[in-house]
């Protein structure tokens, strides 16, 4: 899950996002929800609700709301982590499937060149 927070003197909006089908599952999430909001800890409905909640603070302190770029790096940093994390499984995945099948030798080669491809941010490299 990604958890972002943007501060403004003494208020805090939270907002968290679940990466996946599982991750949102896995951080009880309501089903076919994968973004929740919180306004100094609790919980708003919406979007449109959290946006008038910062339009609103923003007139009346003249203060902008703001992240900590730091955060947002590590953040960014862990999520495509995350996701070649899970590239990979997938991959590990469909190969032991493919074994499981008896599929040729030249397949499971090419899945492995595929999962040798990934690099640290998880694309997969061109020759």
């Amino acid at each position: 899950m990604i958890t972002q927070h943007l501060k403004q003197s003494n208020n805090d909006i939270r907002i968290e996002s679940a990466e996946s089908v599982e991750d949102a599952k896995n951080n009880n999430f309501i089903k076919g929800e994968y973004v929740r909001y919180f306004i100094n800890g609790k919980q708003v409905q919406s979007y449109a609700a959290m946006i008038k909640f910062i339009i609103e603070e923003t007139k009346k302190n003249g203060e902008k709301f703001s992240a900590d770029k730091n955060e947002l790096k590590k953040i960014r940093r862990q999520m495509i982590q995350n996701q070649t994390d899970s590239l990979k499984k997938h991959l590990n995945e469909l190969k032991r499937q493919y074994i499981n099948m008896g599929i040729s030798e030249n397949a499971l080669t090419d899945i492995n060149k595929m999962i040798e491809k990934i690099d640290e941010r998880g694309i997969r490299i061109n020759e």
